[in-house]
């Protein structure tokens, strides 16, 4: 089983690419990113919600755990422990450096395969 940490975390799916390949309704995917913040996916300038892979992949994570019997509530509880505990493990020994990094901006998107899938466009 691969770790989710393994998976792209580059938004290119829509909510409806989400619900196709996840079975989660987007209005339970909406509750879910505002009750548990359980995602945080990227908005477009037109509001519309991007997800990685990674996202879906913790979304079926979720949906097996909540499909086998487990309220939504202890899953994502069981999740922030295990998010918890690999900061930690990620953490431990961390000196702060002298200047904070910066990322640098992000490319502009260009849409794929329909209105399923965007991917950055890079300059020429």
């Amino acid at each position: 089983m691969s770790r989710i940490d393994n998976f792209p975390i580059e938004p290119e799916f829509t909510i409806k690419a989400v619900q196709n390949r996840t079975g989660i309704k987007p209005v339970t995917l909406r509750a879910w990113e505002r009750r548990y913040d359980l995602l945080e996916p990227v908005r477009m300038p037109n509001g519309y919600r991007l997800y990685s892979e990674r996202d879906i992949q913790l979304l079926m994570w979720v949906q097996r755990r909540v499909n086998s019997g487990i309220s939504i509530s202890q899953v994502v509880q069981q999740f922030n422990q295990i998010r918890e505990r690999r900061m930690a493990r990620k953490h431990s020994g961390f000196q702060p450096c002298q200047t904070a990094q910066t990322s640098p901006p992000s490319p502009p998107l260009t849409r794929l395969r329909g209105n399923d899938v965007w991917r950055p466009r890079f300059a020429q």
